[in-house]
């Protein structure tokens, strides 16, 4: 389950402690559906919302490896981004 508010995105379920995303991480979690490169969710993020100029790809990674962290991502077999220069 999950709520934005205050420019942050809190994630939080059953048995676990709610915890607060800000910055890229909130928009890679509101596009996150199915297995993704980091590249994909930028394109993707780009798409959603154009207004918001540059999405990183680097950034984006950043953002996944703190979803990770924290336990609300996993990681799968897909290749790293190495290609997409964004």
């Amino acid at each position: 389950m999950f709520r934005v508010l205050h420019n942050r995105c809190w994630i939080g379920g059953p048995e676990r402690s709610t915890i607060a995303v800000e910055g890229s991480a909130v928009f890679v979690w509101l596009v996150l559906e199915i297995e993704s490169t980091a590249a994909e969710v930028a394109t993707e993020i780009r798409h959603s919302w154009p207004e918001l100029g540059e999405v990183r790809t680097s950034d984006v990674q950043h953002a996944l490896d703190v979803l990770v962290m924290h336990d609300l991502v996993e990681r799968t077999g897909l290749p790293a981004d190495e290609s997409d220069p964004a």
